[in-house]
């Protein structure tokens, strides 16, 4: 290890009495440091610095690239199951940021000597990094909260129960993906699915089919014939309004619904939905 730079850094620490806690939860989370000392030392024995550097890197820039360094330090950190960092995963993660924002690993060593030596500036840097990285922690936790409170109200509305995804001829050669749900509230019932029919598919009259039946032993039922071949998923639909004056048993249908003759199949389903629309008896 070169004694110069952990000397450098060593004093800067103490100096400030700076350690990884004063970084928000995320950074403690994702990068997994003790501190930023252990950072810089792993990237000093990566590479020796020239005596004349050309100049510096300028704060503000400075402050992107180490942010981004100990980002780049939890990818290492958590990759692979949290395993000990290897020497080729740093040189890998730290030189594309170096090469991101067109600096040597010799500028960066001289950046890092030169704010060691005015302390007041290098505590300026070090709590921007920290605001930055609270800023993407705040970022973060709202994308979090706003995916869960979606899947919450997706998850309310959305009654299937079986397995969403199909590859065909995979999963069976001539499926037609049948289903059949329990169910006893009147409304709108929609079946939905992103669903890709390649060219050579081999499916007659393709379309997608949701059934009401009822107690008496009669049922509604509908279909979306408007299938393409065309190798691109599209999301397909159809939707039923249950008859309330009767009583519901079931919700049943077909995701790949066919005709007689069908040989085999080449499709792609994924994202299967059974949502459940109870406002509409009241429009």
């Amino acid at each position: 290890m070169n004694s110069k730079y952990y000397k450098i850094t060593q004093t800067v620490f103490q100096k400030y009495s700076l350690n990884f806690q004063n970084i928000n939860t995320f950074a403690l989370k994702i990068l997994k440091m003790k501190s930023i000392l252990y950072l810089f030392t792993i990237l000093f024995i990566l590479g020796s610095c020239e005596k004349e550097p050309e100049s510096i890197i300028g704060k503000s820039k400075f402050i992107k690239i180490l942010t981004e360094i100990h980002l780049a330090d939890g990818v290492i950190l958590t990759k692979g199951l949290k395993r000990k960092i290897k020497k080729g995963d740093s040189v890998t993660y730290y030189n594309h940021v170096f090469k991101k924002y067109n600096i040597s690993r010799n500028k960066f060593e001289k950046t890092i000597e030169y704010y060691a030596k005015h302390t007041d500036e290098y505590k300026i840097v070090y709590d921007s990094i920290s605001a930055n990285l609270n800023v993407i922690d705040k970022e973060l936790a709202n994308n979090a909260n706003n995916k869960n409170n979606s899947a919450t109200k997706k998850d309310k509305n959305d009654i299937w129960n079986k397995k969403r995804e199909w590859n065909l001829p995979k999963n069976g050669k001539k499926t037609s993906v049948p289903f059949s749900i329990s169910v006893k509230n009147h409304g709108k019932y929609t079946l939905s699915a992103d669903i890709r029919y390649y060219k050579n598919d081999k499916t007659r009259n393709p379309r997608l089919t949701i059934i009401a039946k009822y107690s008496d032993g009669t049922q509604d039922a509908k279909s979306n014939g408007t299938i393409v071949k065309d190798g691109k998923f599209s999301n397909y639909s159809a939707f039923i309004i249950t008859n309330k004056k009767k009583t519901l048993k079931t919700i049943s249908g077909w995701v790949l619904d066919h005709s007689k003759g069908t040989d085999n199949k080449h499709v792609d389903v994924k994202n299967i939905k059974l949502l459940y629309d109870k406002n509409i008896l009241q429009k």
